[in-house]
């Protein structure tokens, strides 16, 4: 027969325990309290036995709202609660009471876990949550790099925008991610310096981009790239914000377009003086040589309109001698695009200098 095993003493085990261990008389007071609970607050025994909790964790004279311990008391029953102490430490405290043979409570048993790393890490993932939800609402593409420039992470927009699956580029680098992949290494480069700059300055752009998506088609983005930092401020990663520009591409387009059919119908007017300035010009002229007002027109030189401002003294010029020139020249505009017109020089007689009429020339 094989001998009985020895039990261990009783305070050993109790004293071992990770929970904090600690028995109240009815009137509150501690009458009992093991290793981990005299440690938690770095007490000897005889510091605590005698003294009230709330006195030793909360330095207030009366009870704590809510105490487990004090409900347990009242009700004779099991009461269980979390609880806060003024160093940040959360605890699961479970209180229970303890009978004698006549059935009256004569104390009770609390039970205490500190579980601050549990809420920590509980609340940690629901930040994470929510800024992931926040982030997958957003309407704009959202795209994580590491610094060099492998995918961890893309919101909902990313994936639909581009017609992908998270499996489709998660992990991979940027220039292999499908659609991505198919444009030429000379427009690869044009994404460079927004990781560059995002891991030196912390942040980059916006620069517009033309990417290609899964089916070929083409989409023009403007781009920002901004910097995650660690806790010992080194940057980890580059997260990188999209925002779809093809329609504004395609208004300006348009608006473009009705510009160009818009100038080709206008015949515009300027009175030019007998200095060669303009002294005044009508809206059309305006439109012509996209200038806002009239102060941009008074007093410039009418020669500065043209191509060639020798074409346009010497229309100016036949114009005085004979009393009208026609013919065509060519316009520049403040930004260097130029137009060929028709182009009438008069001498009226009610006007001091003379009146130019300007027709936009369709291009054949």
């Amino acid at each position: 027969m094989t001998g009985a095993v020895a039990r261990p003493d009783l305070d050993i085990i109790i004293h071992s325990l990770h929970e904090s261990v600690i028995f109240y008389g009815p009137d509150m007071a501690i009458q009992w309290a093991n290793r981990t609970a005299m440690e938690s607050l770095n007490l000897t025994e005889q510091d605590m036995v005698g003294r009230r909790c709330h006195e030793l964790w909360y330095a207030r004279d009366d009870y704590c709202p809510g105490c487990p311990v004090r409900k347990a008391l009242e009700s004779g029953e099991f009461e269980q609660g979390e609880i806060t102490t003024p160093d940040k430490r959360v605890w699961l405290v479970q209180a229970t009471p303890v009978r004698g043979d006549d059935g009256r409570v004569q104390g009770i048993v609390e039970v205490a876990l500190d579980i601050t790393r549990h809420r920590e890490a509980e609340e940690k993932q629901a930040r994470a949550q929510a800024m992931d939800d926040l982030i997958n609402a957003m309407i704009d593409p959202v795209i994580v790099f590491t610094t060099n420039g492998k995918t961890v992470y893309a919101n909902r927009a990313f994936c639909e925008v581009f017609q992908l699956e998270l499996r489709d580029f998660m992990g991979k680098n940027f220039t292999m991610i499908p659609g991505f992949q198919n444009q030429r290494a000379d427009e690869i480069m044009r994404y460079t310096p927004l990781f560059r700059e995002a891991a030196m300055e912390g942040r980059s752009g916006p620069i517009e981009l033309p990417i290609v998506r899964l089916d070929g088609s083409e989409v023009h983005m403007s781009a920002t790239a901004g910097a995650i930092r660690d806790e010992k401020n080194k940057i980890t990663h580059i997260v990188v914000s999209l925002h779809d520009m093809s329609r504004r591409k395609l208004v300006e387009r348009e608006l473009k377009n009705r510009q160009a059919a818009l100038e080709s119908t206008l015949s515009a007017t300027a009175i030019v003086g007998e200095d060669g300035k303009v002294n005044w010009a009508d809206d059309a002229f305006l439109l012509l040589w996209d200038l806002e007002s009239n102060d941009d027109v008074q007093g410039t030189p009418v020669s500065g309109y043209w191509q060639d401002p020798q074409d346009a003294v010497r229309a100016m010029e036949a114009a005085i001698e004979s009393g009208q020139w026609q013919g065509r020249l060519t316009a520049r505009k403040r930004d260097g695009r130029n137009f060929h017109a028709s182009v009438s020089v008069l001498i009226l007689n009610n006007v001091q200098g003379t009146v130019w009429d300007v027709s936009v020339i369709k291009d054949q």
